[in-house]
């Protein structure tokens, strides 16, 4: 009987008969060692590990991939029943992973460092092996480091919130992005990291002086981004060969951003409670976000061209009464922008008095292929809503109004 992946497609009429000689060929295990190493690279680390176990032209490269993620999270469950596993069981076998791989590794060095601890599981152990992960990663040369610790505030988390980055870190040449989320960090007397890029670091106990290390440290450092952090009251930033770019987020004991001397262009702040001052003469993009913005006093330049603003509902608003005038702005290549300004204006009316005199401006006109709000809706309802107060149709490039 012959087999039916020998039959000729009759439908199509373009599939050949397959003889026994070439389906018994392996052509991947005749491709290059490393063409077969990037086409493994694909696959998540732990199935590229298995990958490597049980499929001959893979065999043992696993060994020889630069980029390491190990994640307990996918050490919760039974693969071969798709059941979860106790919880208790995903610290456990994370940990014993971790040993194996990094005990039979065998490349060079590493691109990417991974470690997600998203359970509290088997922590006793973590906190030994913790610093012993990162040293094996650094003593490979380590280009990119994440070593996160997402549950270390959860009820049972006490002992993972022990854990701490090793000072090491912190004085590796190799390292061009470092993410942290770890609640101890080491940060020593010395901090010299000559290629780094990209910091990012959340939940971090920091303080002025540590801050100040980072970025005199960092000669290649062109974007900082902190999150959640603890202990900064004043985040200043000195001049700076080549950083451009500070994202600030909910930082709760933050104070003061102080980049009068800084040549920082992009600036984005989160703030969760009011912030005495915001100093930052040569940014050309902010962005400022939050419930709290009303108490924020900002010192800008007249490099400043790019401005986004996101208000969270507080119940506050900016204007009060006895105010007589106000601007409302929106994107017209984002309806919903424009179909917000209902509320806008009964707020407006509501905190200042009936009688504020409000101009309505449509922003970024110069992406007239996106445009989504026309200016035939914008006259209407400035005319209607706003007493035939003007509205104008503005960009960075022309200016249009009527």
């Amino acid at each position: 009987m012959r087999r039916t992946d020998d039959l000729i497609d009759t439908a199509g009429g373009s599939d050949l008969p397959k003889s026994e000689e070439d389906e018994a060929v392996d052509r991947i295990s005749g491709l290059p060692k490393e063409v077969r190493l990037h086409i493994l690279s694909f696959l998540p680390f732990r199935c590229a590990v298995r990958a490597s176990l049980m499929l001959r032209p893979f065999r043992g490269l696993w060994r020889y991939l630069s980029s390491l993620s190990l994640k307990d999270y996918d050490y919760r469950y039974d693969f071969h029943t798709c059941d979860p596993s106790p919880s208790e069981s995903g610290g456990d076998r994370l940990w014993n992973f971790v040993d194996h791989v990094l005990a039979l590794h065998e490349s060079p060095e590493i691109h990417t460092f991974q470690i997600v601890v998203g359970s509290y599981a088997g922590v006793n152990s973590s906190r030994d092996r913790l610093h012993e992960w990162i040293s094996f990663a650094l003593k490979k040369k380590v280009k990119a480091l994440d070593v996160n610790l997402l549950m270390y505030r959860h009820p049972g988390g006490s002992q993972l919130a022990r854990c701490s980055v090793p000072s090491a870190v912190f004085t590796t040449s190799s390292l061009v992005e470092l993410h942290l989320s770890v609640p101890n960090v080491e940060f020593g007397e010395q901090i010299q990291l000559e290629s780094l890029q990209k910091l990012w670091m959340c939940d971090v106990r920091l303080s002025e002086e540590v801050m100040r290390k980072l970025i005199l440290g960092s000669p290649s450092l062109k974007k900082v981004s902190l999150r959640n952090c603890s202990g900064l009251r004043v985040l200043k930033i000195d001049r700076h060969p080549s950083l451009e770019e500070l994202n600030v987020r909910q930082c709760r004991v933050l104070e003061e951003v102080d980049l009068a001397s800084s040549g920082i262009k992009i600036l984005a702040v989160f703030i969760l409670k009011p912030i005495n001052k915001i100093i930052c003469p040569n940014v050309s993009t902010l962005e400022l976000e939050g419930p709290k913005l009303d108490g924020v006093n900002l010192e800008t330049g007249s490099s400043l061209n790019d401005v986004a603003l996101y208000f969270h509902r507080s119940g506050n608003f900016f204007l009060e009464e006895g105010d007589v005038g106000a601007f409302l702005v929106h994107d017209i290549t984002r309806r919903a922008t424009f179909e917000n300004i209902g509320r806008w204006l009964r707020e407006l009316r509501d905190h200042a008095g009936p009688k504020i005199l409000v101009m309505l401006i449509g922003n970024r006109s110069d992406l007239r292929h996106l445009v989504a709000v026309p200016l035939e809706d914008g006259k209407p309802l400035a005319e209607n809503e706003l007493g035939r107060g003007p509205y104008s149709d503005l960009s960075d490039h022309k200016q249009e109004s009527s």
